[in-house]
């Protein structure tokens, strides 16, 4: 776990990030993760669940996830609080003549935060955005109003119904059409739909049900919506969470690892090998990486250890050394060892990205 204090200028206030970093982070420098932002990070629980189930569901402590923890604040004067973030600039928050500020904090996130971590972090392309109460609605402020923010939308026991459901209707005139690649919307309640206990809630959230539940099924936008009237407002957090990621890593995710960028880089791949005599083949997850197949891509012979191959290639990479087959895949160096992990590259323009090979499968069992 990281902290980071940020001056925001969209803000004009200090801010206080949290980064939760998964095992073997800085030992896998050749691993890449999917990135989570947690909003209400000062509840501490609601960052270590995500953190944590993103590495029990997954089933590989390795694996896990970037968890952003994205704390609100607290100022006396002006008075300045959690809501303020969350709700807009046409609410009064304290009934006094303090107003929402919507705005600026979307401001923060999309300008600041996104772009820091992003800069920092060995992250994937899709950003999974994790909201509960109001920080649901503002997960669902973002989905409607800045749609390309994030990719996947976890709406935990949201307020729909503030200001004439301005959330629901917002939901009835989206464009669920203008996504391109895979998304995924989910939002639940628990007992909020308990009329007499949760005053103009149910309506709101019907609404949101109607039009959610009406999202073509084949559509490239996957919808869960789920309800939890035994849970109450603050343990639906759990028990949606778990949910979500679940489908989240099962279903979603496998297909957003599959898809690229528009945009090609011209890219150096090198690598210095253990023996001179090596002939080293590379694949990965593009036509221009062979596709998966381990003896098509040979590297050319650069120096008497080095092996060298520049390719055109689209945002993500992903690829293995062998020596031709997959009983010869490479044991790539790290910071405390090796492993034979894929390798993952966010690749830029006319960089040059450079690896040691340590052995290969076959030659550990000599």
């Amino acid at each position: 776990m990281e902290k980071i204090e940020v001056f925001s200028k969209a803000l004009s206030q200090n801010r206080e990030i949290t980064i939760y970093k998964p095992l073997g982070y800085e030992e896998y420098v050749n691993r890449y993760y999917d990135v989570f932002y947690v909003f209400d990070a000062q509840v501490s629980a609601f960052p270590k669940y995500v953190s944590a189930m993103s590495e029990i569901l997954q089933g590989d402590s390795h694996k896990g996830a970037i968890v952003v923890g994205i704390s609100a604040t607290y100022l006396e004067n002006p008075i300045y609080a959690r809501n303020h973030d969350f709700l807009p600039e046409d609410y009064d928050v304290t009934g006094k003549g303090s107003y929402g500020n919507q705005k600026n904090f979307l401001a923060y996130i999309k300008n600041e935060v996104i772009p820091y971590v992003e800069d920092n972090f060995r992250i994937r392309r899709h950003r999974t955005a994790v909201g509960h109460s109001l920080g649901g609605s503002f997960v669902m402020h973002c989905l409607i109003n800045d749609p390309t923010l994030f990719d996947n939308y976890i709406a935990v026991s949201p307020n729909l119904s503030n200001k004439e459901e301005r959330l629901a209707r917002g939901l009835e005139n989206f464009d669920f059409d203008q996504f391109e690649g895979t998304k995924f919307i989910y939002l639940s309640h628990s007992e909020e739909n308990n009329e007499e206990k949760w005053k103009g809630w149910k309506s709101a959230n019907e609404r949101a049900y109607k039009v959610l539940n009406n999202v073509p099924k084949n559509s490239n936008v996957q919808v869960l919506v789920e309800q939890f009237p035994y849970e109450d407002h603050m343990s639906n957090f759990a028990t949606s969470v778990n949910s979500a990621m679940r489908t989240y890593f099962t279903t979603i995710l496998p297909k957003q690892h599959a898809e690229f960028s528009d945009d090609a880089y011209s890219i150096t791949i090198r690598a210095k090998v253990p023996n001179e005599n090596d002939e080293l083949f590379i694949t990965g997850n593009q036509e221009n990486l062979g596709n998966w197949n381990p003896g098509l891509l040979k590297m050319k012979k650069v120096s008497a250890f080095e092996r060298e191959l520049t390719l055109r290639l689209k945002d993500i990479v992903e690829f293995k050394f062998t020596r031709g087959g997959w009983d010869k895949d490479a044991w790539v160096k790290s910071e405390n060892g090796f492993n034979n992990f894929n390798s993952v590259i966010r690749p830029k323009e006319g960089q040059t990205y450079s690896f040691e090979i340590e052995t290969y499968s076959d030659r550990m069992l000599d």
